[in-house]
């Protein structure tokens, strides 16, 4: 094939690929607008002409969370002056956008407004979802848990959960990219001997049953250096006898006796050193090495996980912004386009489900579906958030939210798995 065909070909199937994507992501928006449609007909039925309807105290939003909002702002006004002095020393306009934009996170709520009922509906609100955002780091965070909670919830019938966390020495500016680019890799590579797509003659990764993983990066910013590690939540089979019996230079902290590892810990500290200094993995190097880098496994107890989804790097302390210029420059060039949480397994992609609860829907679209029996709404309406909190404030309308009732709803159920475990 000549080179002009060849590029040809290659446009041909760009362009179909593109068109497959475009047919999926069209597709699925439909499916969930027919899916939004049926809800809302069932609700229609289900209220019937009941016109007395109190709006329940879970789905409202209340001043405290409002209040919260607009305080991270504070936050955000220094994250985007960082932004614009990047601008000054780049004269690269991408860095006044992220700044304008991280400067108007949450300014304004849109929703539906139903004015004699005096209830706003907020279906959106105007978000940045950059990584020094206060507000976005807390809402994808809650995100996270929601996604997994039931996950989990199925997955431990199965698999006891374990807390994963490997570490590295601290490392300058000038390689934190490179050292966690290296962290991925290695990380990538132990759940394959885990997973017994890659083997370690010698060594049995099967009769620890993996199920699944998930990784979350964390930078902790000091002074002069960083502190990058990983969290994991791992799926290992049942009752695993995995006694703590070892000590090693990393159980003792500042001469006292804190930690003791089981045998499963040693080889993941010994095999994470290796991985990350590019040295073959197999039984004799294993076998020879005196210590490797400090890592832990514990099993989770009740919803112990959540330390595992913990922010990328610490953004506020103290009521003040945590990073200086210096610091946020080094943590820019090193999270664009980073991937800090990734699936495998059983838990592959469970981040990136973004579906709602039916439940949740039915729920909020009866909710709406009351109101509706009274007045319709002005549609596609926005309100700012300096007005939002002086409405909240004088209890001139009442703000309602699906994601605020979502979480009520996933709170509800962890409260009623406690009192009714069976």
């Amino acid at each position: 094939m000549k080179l002009g065909e060849f590029k040809k070909s290659a446009q041909r199937a760009a362009r179909l690929a593109k068109a497959r994507e475009n047919g999926a992501r069209k597709r699925k928006i439909l499916s969930a607008q027919a899916e939004q449609l049926k809800h809302e007909r069932q609700a229609e039925r289900a209220v019937g002409n009941d016109l007395y309807y109190e709006i329940p105290e879970e789905l409202k939003i209340t001043e405290d969370y409002v209040d919260t909002v607009s305080h991270n702002r504070d936050f955000n006004d220094i994250y985007s002056e960082y932004y614009e002095r990047l601008y000054t020393e780049t004269n690269l306009n991408k860095y006044r956008t992220l700044g304008e934009r991280v400067h108007n996170c949450n300014k304004f709520w849109f929703g539906d407004h139903y004015r004699l009922q005096r209830v706003f509906d907020v279906k959106n609100v105007q978000l940045c979802h950059d990584k020094f955002c206060v507000n976005c780091q807390h809402l994808k965070q809650a995100s996270r848990l929601m996604r997994f909670t039931p996950v989990f919830d199925e997955l431990r019938n199965t698999y006891d959960l374990y807390h994963l966390t490997l570490t590295v020495p601290n490392v300058g500016g000038t390689v934190l990219e490179k050292t966690v680019g290296s962290m991925f890799n290695a990380f990538k590579k132990l759940i394959r001997y885990f997973s017994g797509d890659a083997k370690i003659k010698g060594v049995d990764f099967a009769q620890y049953g993996y199920g699944g993983a998930v990784r979350c990066l964390e930078i902790v910013t000091n002074p002069t250096d960083f502190h990058p590690h990983i969290h994991s939540a791992i799926l290992l089979k049942k009752d695993l006898p995995l006694y703590k019996e070892f000590v090693n230079c990393y159980s003792f902290n500042h001469g006292k006796l804190e930690r003791i590892f089981s045998e499963l810990e040693i080889l993941i500290q010994k095999i994470w050193f290796l991985a990350l200094n590019n040295t073959k993995v197999n039984l004799e190097n294993i076998s020879t090495m005196p210590d490797g880098y400090s890592c832990t496994l514990n099993e989770v107890e009740d919803d112990g996980w959540h330390e595992v989804f913990k922010y990328v790097t610490k953004l506020t302390k103290d009521g003040a912004a945590f990073l200086t210029y210096e610091q946020f420059k080094v943590l820019y060039s090193v999270l664009y386009r980073c991937k800090v949480m990734q699936g495998y397994g059983l838990l592959y992609r469970v981040a990136e489900n973004d579906e709602v609860d039916a439940s949740v829907e039915e729920a909020y679209a009866e909710v709406l579906a009351r109101l509706r029996l009274f007045e319709k709404p002005e549609v596609n309406t926005s309100v700012e958030l300096e007005k939002l909190m002086h409405d909240l404030k004088n209890k001139n309308i009442t703000f309602i939210s699906k994601r605020l009732f979502r979480a009520w709803l996933e709170e509800c159920r962890e409260i009623d798995k406690l009192e009714h475990p069976f």
